[in-house]
């Protein structure tokens, strides 16, 4: 399965660049790394949309600053007044939601808890960067704009996902979907062919996919469903048609086979493994900065994969361990260690996740996975690790 474009623009964040971004623009580092998320989401939901106007694509396309730009370049571009850089975004927003840009940028303020007018700034910073990587897909595969819109269309359901419904709802209200309780089903109006209402084409076009996945022993399904930011993620290279989807468990996620969330999602589908004080998985994004407790960037798609997995199977109960490395007091590192863990649960309770079903518990300097000597060691050791309880 190809590498889904929404995920390659995440894994560009720079946790150094989204701290000194964070740090110009006087708001908390974990805030301006939600904005930044949320930006990109929205961005490319833009591009979508504006994909069906070839002529307004291109240009908008044409706007992008070149393959040198970075965070860590517009980061930089916060401290000159009058930036081309930051000028160009801007203009890019624009283009892609016209009169509706501050609605939306206020709309991401307010979902990740940034001070008025910081997202409009995140907007273009992330512009230019989501126009630069779309840019280098053309170049890169040699892609048409017909074939980016393709891949931009496909990437719709998981896109909506990534967006809280207050920012979904700035998006696509001018559209009439409705983000809680209706499929967005990419549409174009053809001459000759009488309009049909949005709701009764992803009615019918659903109807038909899930029948004829039935004849065929069932397929690759996914959540529609509008959430926090997703890592659920839709076949790039697969027909548009997937992006009309419905989750059905078994869940399908794009999870790497070692990663912790994939193991996690093995050992619950697997009805001989049975859940043991020996059993735990690890999450190679859950990680902290030295002597906090808030998570590093990175962390929201990680996060998602786990709270998808819980929701998919509600017997399914957990216990959150945090842990420290070996600077500081043992004493301070055993309230750090539960801390880290309490984060977790909180995030995932924002996901959807009852508390209920996970309890946590700090075990501060014990068990290094890493070398407390170095600075990478220390780094793998402060975490959080899961233990199934019930399945």
């Amino acid at each position: 399965m190809a590498e889904s474009l929404f995920n390659s623009l995440l894994y560009t964040l720079d946790h150094g660049a989204t701290s000194q971004i964070a740090q110009t623009l006087g708001e908390p580092v974990a805030a301006v790394s939600r904005g930044l998320e949320t930006s990109i989401a929205a961005l490319l939901a833009g591009m979508s949309n504006k994909s069906e106007e070839a002529g307004v694509f291109g240009k908008i396309l044409d706007l992008a600053p070149g393959p040198a730009s970075s965070w860590r370049s517009m980061a930089c571009a916060l401290s000159r007044p009058n930036s081309t850089l930051l000028t160009n975004g801007s203009r890019i927003v624009s283009s892609l939601f016209g009169g509706g840009d501050r609605q939306i940028a206020r709309a991401i303020d307010r979902e990740a808890g940034l001070g008025a007018g910081a997202a409009a700034t995140l907007l273009a910073m992330g512009a230019c960067m989501v126009t630069d990587i779309l840019g280098q897909r053309i170049r890169d595969r040699h892609m048409t704009l017909s074939g980016l819109r393709v891949t931009l269309c496909n990437e719709t359901a998981a896109v909506r996902r990534a967006l809280p419904s207050g920012v979904a709802d700035a998006i696509w209200q001018r559209t009439g979907a409705h983000a809680a309780t209706q499929l967005w089903v990419p549409f174009t109006h053809r001459e000759g062919v009488p309009w049909i209402g949005a709701s009764t084409i992803a009615a019918l076009a659903l109807g038909a996919f899930l029948l004829v996945e039935h004849h065929r022993g069932g397929g690759q399904v996914a959540s529609a469903a509008t959430g926090s930011a997703s890592r659920w993620v839709i076949d790039p290279g697969a027909p548009a048609a997937s992006a009309l989807s419905q989750h059905l468990p078994p869940i399908h996620l794009k999870l790497p086979e070692a990663s912790g969330e994939r193991r996690l999602l093995n050992f619950i589908e697997d009805t001989a493994a049975l859940p043991s004080a020996e059993t735990w998985f690890d999450f190679d994004r859950l990680r902290f900065d030295s002597g906090s407790a808030q998570l590093a960037t990175g962390a929201a798609g990680q996060l998602d994969d786990v709270a998808a997995i819980f929701k998919a199977y509600p017997e399914v109960r957990g216990k959150i361990v945090g842990y420290c490395d070996n600077q500081g007091s043992a004493e301070a590192n055993l309230k750090l260690s539960e801390a880290r863990a309490n984060t977790v649960k909180s995030e995932l309770a924002a996901r959807g996740v009852s508390t209920s079903r996970l309890t946590t518990q700090g075990y501060g300097e014990e068990d290094p996975v890493g070398d407390n000597s170095t600075d990478a060691g220390r780094a793998e050791n402060r975490r959080v690790v899961l233990q199934v309880t019930n399945k």
